[in-house]
């Protein structure tokens, strides 16, 4: 897990497998240019790997900026298979306004 309080900014990354050989990476609070250099490496870790498919829970991510969104296509070029799932209304029309929605598998 990484974690990065700094100003009232967090970042946190949990994985499971949740019963299953796909990791889910749980992402929570803030994903922006202030801490994603210390998320990015636990994705990488995950990415290295090589699983068919990779689960993104954004249930709980309030906020995500284009640096957040470089990580999630970042693991949508190298895994064969990413869903975002849950994401809030504010990070799923982050997605749709920048035209991504249809590079991701995206479940409520």
């Amino acid at each position: 897990m990484a974690e990065l309080n700094e100003a009232g900014i967090v970042a946190v990354v949990e994985e499971s497998s949740a019963g299953t050989d796909e990791p889910v990476i749980v992402l929570s609070g803030e994903l922006d240019l202030s801490n994603v250099d210390v998320v990015r490496p636990v994705i990488e870790q995950i990415l290295e790997r090589r699983p068919k498919r990779i689960v993104f829970d954004l249930a709980e991510l309030q906020f995500m900026d284009s640096s957040g969104l470089a990580v999630l296509i970042h693991a949508a070029n190298t895994a064969p298979g990413v869903e975002l799932r849950g994401p809030s209304t504010i990070v799923r029309r982050i997605i749709d306004v920048t035209g991504l929605s249809d590079l991701f598998s995206i479940a409520p």
